[in-house]
């Protein structure tokens, strides 16, 4: 009987004496707790709260693939005025001796000008005297001269304004009455034909010798001339385009390129700078591969190419778009930065500057977007998180 009553007053001691544990335990997780918050609130007084590492909901930015660049979820500021880099600066329209012509003709002599005439008779004279042995009469291959050139030239820009580029040049001098008469009233077929043949743009002798060096030697002198008269007479407006358009060509070409996403296939690779309100081209560039060394040898990555062609419209506030070859967080950063130039346009999304919840649409909701407000590279590398001295330094 005793031994019972000993037993069981010892079975209640130990069953008190682990719950009296069970409660120290408790307050003192609850007390660490406090002592915790307590702290990191009094830190929070001297400086900013750090950001715990992971977790990306809590951040108020988005982080760049790259580790440095991040775009903020705030929204900008909407200011009252228009900052000064957007402002344009030129006037869009005819510029210079074209502001005041009126006439098709006159128009067409800016572009092709008294002196390019000059040397396309020139040169196109001297293939003519080279086939001359090769014709019983000589009155089959006489010279040309700048009216006939000019008549010419024109004769082709009007097969462009009709469309009719891919036609053979016989189908044009038909007496069917399927063929426009002016062809037949301005020469005739064989004249037609061998002005095809001769027509030049270079002096043929010393042409090996400038390939050397370049090779869009044989057309490089009337090419710049022209594009220089984009440039000069045309004020492109606010809004103008960059991209690149391939011109359907077959024949014996050493830059020649095949892309087959594009309609024509085969053909020569330009790239061009157009107005895109008037569709206005002021100015051009031939893809020409990898250029010998020398002083016709340039950088053919997009932003070099961006910066060639927007050369003529630094500083005047204007916005150019392209498509995602072209844009880069680097160029945009460039081109506002130093000259002055907006962009706009889509990027690729293997860029490292983009954050990777922006490319990856997996778990997102449909039909559901992102934005951020692309700030300056200010992480910091060896705290891995934004500083609040880099910050300070960026604004």
């Amino acid at each position: 009987m005793d031994d019972d009553r000993i037993r069981l007053l010892l079975e209640e001691s130990s069953s008190s004496s682990s719950y009296e544990d069970e409660n120290d335990s408790e307050v003192e997780d609850h007390v660490k707790e406090q002592t915790e918050t307590y702290d990191t609130e009094q830190e929070g007084d001297d400086e900013e709260p750090r950001e715990v590492e992971g977790s990306e909901s809590s951040r108020d930015f988005y982080l760049g693939k790259d580790g440095r660049t991040w775009w903020n979820k705030s929204p900008p500021a909407n200011p009252t005025r228009r900052r000064a880099r957007n402002i344009v600066t030129q006037l869009p329209g005819a510029r210079g001796e074209a502001r005041n012509l009126k006439e098709p003709g006159e128009i067409w002599k800016l572009f092709f000008s008294e002196g390019t005439i000059n040397l396309i008779v020139k040169y196109t004279n001297e293939q003519i005297n080279r086939l001359k042995p090769n014709f019983s009469r000589e009155r089959y291959c006489t010279d040309t001269d700048n009216i006939e050139i000019e008549a010419f030239l024109g004769l082709f820009l009007f097969t462009g304004v009709r469309r009719n580029g891919r036609l053979n040049a016989k189908d044009f001098f038909k007496t069917d009455g399927s063929s426009p008469e002016i062809f037949r009233l301005t020469m005739n077929f064989s004249r037609f034909y061998l002005l095809m043949r001769c027509l030049r743009f270079d002096n043929k002798d010393t042409r090996e010798e400038r390939l050397n060096l370049d090779k869009l030697a044989p057309i490089r002198e009337l090419f710049d001339e022209v594009v220089g008269a984009f440039k000069k007479y045309y004020s492109v407006s606010q809004y103008v385009t960059i991209d690149e358009k391939l011109e359907a060509f077959r024949g014996r070409c050493g830059f020649r390129q095949y892309i087959p996403s594009k309609p024509n296939k085969y053909g020569i690779k330009i790239y061009a700078l157009t107005d895109a309100k008037m569709f206005y081209t002021q100015t051009m560039e031939v893809y020409l591969g990898k250029q010998p060394d020398g002083p016709y040898q340039v950088d053919d990555s997009a932003v070099a190419l961006v910066l060639r062609l927007s050369e003529n419209i630094y500083n005047t506030g204007r916005n150019i778009t392209c498509d995602n070859f072209f844009t880069s967080i680097p160029l945009l950063d460039k081109l506002e930065s130093q000259y002055k130039l907006t962009v706009i346009g889509t990027i690729r999304k293997n860029k490292r500057e983009l954050p990777k919840e922006f490319t990856e649409v997996r778990g997102r909701a449909e039909k559901s977007s992102l934005f951020g407000q692309l700030q300056s590279s200010i992480l910091c590398t060896e705290k891995g998180q934004k500083c609040p001295s880099c910050i300070q330094h960026a604004r």
